[in-house]
């Protein structure tokens, strides 16, 4: 008896003629449907998609397959109990992933293992991801892209900007103090464009970043890691909307006199050990 295996058959049946219906009914729509039709035809087909799902998906088919598999069948039931369960693992594994599936939130936060790649197996230092954290959160919620991996995704975006990152440490190697002329390297504009900020919106900081530098008078081995360092904390704030009171890339920073005067800016400005 393979009262099971005839269980599954029925419903694989039922299946296939769902799917047949489909084909039709798309075939038609690309080809015979009349004007205003499509709205229509689209929302049935997008029902008979539901349909087939939940009769592929349905909890009961995990114990029915597991009794098949129990049941005295011939060889070419056999084979044909494989091709059905191969078709519903198909099913439940896409399921699982679109379930998981979430959009990014304004609270994400890496996990520890991918902070432990990062840190421990990159050898990337933790202030650069925790800066780059905004502007991931940033892009990915202006996508309203939906994702089971933003652990993986965070991590190859860290690694490409940490790479361009050391190229500009390594061209910088004398401390120097910043002159009134000064412009950041160009691969700094690489990096940033890599986290999704605007070379307008960078361009836009630099005189109060320069007259920050003047005032302060320290000497730097490397002005474009220090800049970069600023444009990623002036573009989260920027972006927030409780902290968009930022006067970004204007001479409100400034008093009569040119000297900084707005706490922000100079918060911004203040060191993070990655970027001295």
């Amino acid at each position: 008896m393979s009262k099971h295996y005839d269980a599954l058959v029925g419903r694989f049946k039922k299946l296939g003629h769902l799917q047949h219906a489909q084909t039709f009914l798309s075939w038609d729509q690309q080809v015979m449907m009349p004007n205003g039709g499509n709205a229509a035809r689209s929302e049935a087909l997008s029902e008979l998609a539901g349909m087939g799902h939940e009769l592929l998906t349905s909890p009961e088919l995990s114990d029915w397959f597991a009794s098949a598999e129990e049941e005295a069948l011939t060889a070419d039931q056999q084979v044909s109990l494989f091709e059905m369960r191969r078709q519903w693992q198909q099913a439940e594994t896409a399921s699982y992933r679109k379930n998981k599936q979430q959009p990014i939130t304004g609270q994400w936060q890496p996990s520890q293992d991918a902070m432990d790649i990062l840190c421990k197996q990159g050898a990337i230092n933790i202030n650069f991801i925790e800066d780059a954290i905004p502007e991931f959160i940033l892009y990915w919620r202006g996508t309203g892209e939906a994702s089971s991996t933003w652990d993986s995704k965070f991590v190859q975006h860290v690694r490409r900007q940490w790479q361009f990152f050391n190229g500009m440490m390594n061209q910088d190697k004398s401390p120097q103090i910043i002159t009134g002329s000064w412009q950041p390297n160009e691969s700094v504009y690489d990096v940033l464009r890599m986290a999704n900020i605007e070379r307008d919106f960078a361009e836009r900081l630099i005189p109060e970043f320069v007259l920050y530098w003047q005032e302060n008078g320290s000497a730097q081995c490397s002005w474009s890691t220090k800049f970069l360092q600023y444009v990623k904390r002036q573009w989260a704030r920027h972006s927030q909307p409780q902290t968009t009171g930022n006067n970004y890339g204007k001479q409100q920073g400034s008093d009569s006199a040119g000297r900084i005067r707005d706490r922000s800016i100079i918060d911004a400005l203040s060191d993070r050990s990655w970027a001295s």
